[in-house]
């Protein structure tokens, strides 16, 4: 895959297409996660996260940390996609980093794949 972009978050992306039916394969998948303590009073902690990671092998030294974004504004931008409509802006704004809350760790895990495996190549 390829992508050509500018200061304005404007790209193109090429995708592999696979199979007899030509699926696009996506190069990269997001993640965001909004969430808050249990707490009953108005005063709730909102923790925010949002990460961009290719699909692709990844090396188990890189952090997860490496594919967070700042502004989850940028995942909504490059998806299409308006995230969380009902939260008041505000809130999302002033959320505490997920990876200044908690630890962002991947898991150590191996998964059993082949040498010709197109995901199993790193970056």
């Amino acid at each position: 895959p390829s992508s050509s972009s500018s200061s304005s978050l404007n790209s193109t992306v090429q995708f592999e297409m696979i199979g007899e039916t030509q699926i696009a394969v996506p190069t990269h998948f997001f993640k965001v996660i909004l969430a808050h303590n249990d707490n009953e009073s108005k005063d709730k902690q909102f923790v925010i996260g949002g990460f961009i990671v290719p699909n692709k092998k990844i090396s188990p030294n890189r952090s997860l940390e490496s594919f967070a974004v700042k502004d989850i504004q940028i995942i909504e931008k490059l998806s299409g996609f308006e995230l969380f409509p009902q939260i008041p802006k505000k809130v999302i704004q002033t959320a505490t980093p997920l990876c200044v809350a908690h630890k962002c760790i991947l898991p150590r895990q191996q998964f059993q794949s082949s040498k010709n495996d197109h995901y199993n190549q790193e970056e």
